[in-house]
């Protein structure tokens, strides 16, 4: 039986591949508001967790620990503050996040 645990909010990130019309991209999906965003991959980092936990970082969201998972990496915050302006209606556009900081 489990008697102390922490809540913890999850974002699982993923690699999504280029296509003939669109380079590289990562996607961070927020299991706890169930909404997701995708952005540019960066070149500058060396991995799509180091993107998306700068990502985050810059928006007020300190990622305390992570999980790799089969396709993927889950990285958990304390955090439960959802991030309003970019996740609700992000068009087909993949946003340059590194551009608006």
């Amino acid at each position: 039986m489990i008697t102390e645990t922490k809540n913890l909010r999850g974002f699982y990130i993923t690699f999504l591949g280029a296509t003939n019309t669109r380079g590289a991209r990562v996607k961070i999906k927020d299991l706890r508001f169930n909404k997701s965003l995708i952005i540019s991959y960066d070149y500058s980092y060396n991995s799509i967790k180091e993107i998306a936990f700068n990502y985050l970082k810059a928006k007020g969201i300190s990622c305390l620990y992570e999980i790799e998972t089969e396709k993927g990496f889950i990285l958990a915050t304390k955090n439960f503050n959802e991030i309003k302006n970019e996740w609700k209606n992000q068009n087909k556009e993949v946003l340059k996040w590194n551009d608006k900081i």
